[in-house]
This record gives structure tokens, C-alpha cells and sequence, in this order.
């Protein structure tokens, strides 16, 4: 679906198979993990409202679709949950001064469960959040490595930049970055990706 919807984003498969851009956030993460500076036992609190306000770049969200497309979990169950999450949170409403809303990620499975993302489709800013010390339960011992963020967004900006100009033109998008589900769900009604009824 989002192939046709996207053909120049599909044009060099090396550009959307989103390995390359993620491999450095990938890697540390695995690199802590290995020093017992997981967040296996953590309740999950970054994922949640009481920390959590994750915003993602048009070609972020392309991204978490192509991952759910491929697991056959865009569906009526999938756009339910996301338009849940957003009257529950009020992800549509205007805040004052563009402070941004936290939220519950439509994708967090729950305490000590985590996400159910793939690493390799994850929002960047999610994958750089990690542990900073070991048995982290409550999530109060963590942080994002903005320096490797930082270079990250470098490498790979003129080609990001040129790919998310691209995904707002084709589905009008207004803003740079967005919440998930409201974000997800302006590509999904906007590239009328709805799955028929049942």
C-alpha cells in the first residue's frame, strides 16, 4: 500500500529499509544491554503518560506502518486503539504555547513488557532513551544519549529531510513532527490505508 502511495521513497530500498539509520541507536542499546543496563525489569514509565511525549517525523511514522503492514496488524483494531489514545489524552486539542502532551504509547505492552515495535522501526528518540545504571525498576536512572542522537540526525539529514519533504507533499502534512497515534493516523486517513470493514 504505501509503496504506491510512496513510490519515490521506494525507489532505492537501501533509503526506506531503515537498518542504516537506526544501526548506531541499535547498537548502544544492545551495547548497555550487555552491560546489565537494561530496562527488562522496568515498569515503563518513559512509555507512559506520567513521562512520555513522544513526537515523530513524517518519515518515522512511514516507517512504524511499514512494520505494521508487515506484520499484518494494520487493521480497524489498530486505528480503534490509536483514536482511543487520542481522546484519551486529547492529543487533537491545542495546548497553549505548543507545550507538548503526554501521552500512554499506543504500542507500550505494559509494565515490564516494553514495546511492541520492532528496534529497527522504533522513533530514533525512543531507542536513544536508555538505562544509565543497573535494575532500573521506576525508569528514574535514565536518559537520552543526545550526543549520539545529535550525530545520528547529522549523518543522515540532507536524506531525511529530502524523504519527509517528500511524505508531506504526497499526504499534505502539516507538521514537522507529531504525536504517534495522531501521526499514524493522518497517514492512515490520508493515504486512505483504512482496511475494509468486516
Amino acid at each position: 500500500m504505501l509503496e504506491q502511495l510512496l513510490p519515490e521513497l521506494f525507489k532505492n530500498q537501501n533509503d526506506i529499509f531503515h537498518r542504516q539509520r537506526r544501526r548506531a541507536l541499535v547498537n548502544e542499546m544492545n551495547s548497555l544491554e550487555d552491560k546489565k543496563l537494561s530496562c527488562a525489569q522496568c515498569v515503563g514509565n518513559c512509555c507512559t503518560f506520567t513521562s512520555n511525549s513522544m513526537r515523530v517525523t513524517p518519515l518515522e511514522a512511514v516507517e512504524i506502518l511499514l512494520f505494521l503492514q508487515k506484520e499484518r496488524r494494520l487493521n480497524q483494531d489498530l486505528i480503534n486503539q490509536l483514536e482511543t489514545n487520542v481522546l484519551e489524552f486529547r492529543l487533537d486539542k491545542e495546548t497553549l504555547f505548543g507545550i507538548k502532551k503526554n501521552y500512554t504509547c499506543p504500542f507500550y505492552l505494559g509494565k515490564c513488557k516494553g514495546c511492541s515495535i520492532s528496534r529497527w522501526s522504533k522513533p530514533y528518540g525512543c531507542l536513544a532513551f536508555n538505562a544509565t545504571e543497573e535494575n532500573v525498576l521506576e525508569g528514574k536512572s535514565c536518559q537520552s544519549n543526545q550526543s549520539l542522537l545529535e550525530k545520528r540526525d547529522n549523518e543522515f539529514k540532507q536524506l531525511e529531510d529530502s524523504m519527509n519533504s517528500y511524505i508531506k507533499k504526497v499526504f499534505h502534512l502539516p507538521w514537522e513532527k507529531e504525536s504517534i497515534p495522531i501521526a499514524l493516523l493522518e497517514l492512515i486517513k490520508k493515504g486512505e490505508l483504512r482496511p475494509p470493514l468486516d
